[in-house]
């Protein structure tokens, strides 16, 4: 065991419970460690919303870093490596440098309780100090009003999209969890929202406070990331290319600079492609988080346009709710099989099965769904992995064992 696995175990053993929302506890330990709360030389971000997030951190690293500047970029949770959630200038840290940082996190902790989350970006925070970035951009766990990122003062705030998501924290209608959402701005400063559609109700939360919210389509317009980022959601990029024109001024445009080839891996399972080989066999592998009906729905509008047919494999956590109205991609998608996923959240394959309007076959594990899924393609037809952050890892790992792969963003 490595140390930062041997701290991470450490982390999680410290919490009985993953989620505990409050800014109390991380701001006793913030102050004790004396954390800068807006790290950024030339300003700080903070990405809220209940879909685009991931998207929108990485189109805003992507400008940055073709802009000339140093970015270091917070995002949550990781698909694989825990090293996922902390890049600089679009590269994982080192280990040792999230040891120094734990270490200066159990420091200023003291008695004090902190969840897995908190203490990471506690520790997030402290390494963005250390490394002083002209820019830094903090992606939001959960909500926003109570969440850990929320200690910060941000330059500028974004809030991507609202849906319903994450009910027993947030609220159970779409007006009470823009609420929450929405406490990421701050007094006269700007907050970019990409979705019109709660404009009426940020604006009105946001007055409060005095926030300069400025939206998607009514204050700026939308458009179309360019060749190669076509993984990125317009609204995503909509959204990175006015907080690079208002937080560092950059001329209007696209850089000369971007470098789409990067997106692989700033956007690691956000439909992501691979191009696998099975005992002689190719085949591709699209692999998407999507695991709200917002996101389902911007994954199948995705696969719809490729003009292609496909297999789909969907594990879910049973807290979240399964995509709507499948029956209208019957032309698409020729198969359904949808696994169990470990761990007191997962749903069983039964569960998820019933919740759907198409008939779907039931597998105990993602492995075994991908075997059969694999197994019943065409030689025109690929593969979709959706549901969840743990459904995307575990067929991840499934691909980590099969040879010769090459993975690509599309």
């Amino acid at each position: 065991m490595t140390a930062l696995e041997a701290w991470l175990d450490r982390i999680e053993a410290l919490h009985p419970s993953d989620i505990e929302l409050g800014l109390e506890r991380v701001h006793q330990v913030a102050r004790r460690m004396s954390l800068p709360l807006c790290p950024g030389k030339l300003g700080t971000v903070v990405v809220g919303g209940t879909n685009g997030k991931g998207s929108t951190v990485a189109s805003l690293e992507l400008l940055a870093m073709a802009d000339g500047l140093k970015v270091f970029a917070y995002t949550s949770p990781h698909v694989q490596n825990f090293r996922e959630r902390a890049r600089l200038d679009g590269r994982w840290l080192p280990d040792a440098r999230w040891v120094e940082a734990f270490e200066a996190v159990e420091r200023g902790r003291q008695q004090t309780e902190l969840t897995f989350f908190e203490f990471t970006t506690l520790a997030a925070i402290w390494i963005a100090a250390q490394e002083r970035p002209d820019i830094g951009v903090f992606e939001i766990g959960l909500g926003g009003r109570l969440d850990a990122v929320n200690i910060l003062e941000p330059s500028l705030s974004v809030l991507t999209s609202v849906a319903l998501d994450h009910e027993a924290w947030l609220g159970d209608t779409v007006e009470a969890i823009a609420r929450e959402k929405a406490a990421i701005g701050r007094s006269r400063r700007p907050l970019l929202l990409g979705d019109p559609a709660v404009a009426k109700v940020v604006r009105e939360q946001m007055s409060k406070v005095e926030a300069i919210v400025n939206v998607l389509g009514e204050d700026f317009p939308e458009q179309k990331p360019p060749r190669g980022l076509e993984a990125i959601h317009p609204v995503s990029w909509s959204l990175a290319l006015e907080t690079r024109r208002v937080l560092w001024q950059a001329r209007e445009g696209v850089p000369e600079k971007l470098e789409p080839s990067a997106l692989v891996r700033l956007l690691p399972g956000r439909f992501q492609a691979v191009d696998l080989m099975i005992s002689g066999r190719k085949g591709k592998v699209i692999l998407d988080v999507a695991h709200n009906p917002q996101a389902f729905e911007r994954l199948f509008d995705l696969l719809v346009r490729r003009g292609k047919r496909y297999h789909v494999v969907c594990g879910m956590m049973r807290d979240k709710a399964p995509p709507e109205a499948l029956g209208r991609f019957a032309n698409c998608v020729r198969g359904w099989h949808v696994a169990s996923l470990p761990g007191p959240r997962g749903a069983e394959a039964s569960l998820l099965a019933g919740r759907l309007d198409v008939p779907a076959s039931r597998y105990d594990s993602v492995s075994e769904a991908l075997d059969s899924a694999w197994n019943a393609l065409e030689p025109d037809e690929e593969l979709v992995v959706c549901g969840s952050f743990v459904t995307v890892e575990l067929a991840l790992q499934w691909i980590d064992k099969r040879k010769d792969y090459d993975s690509t963003s599309e």
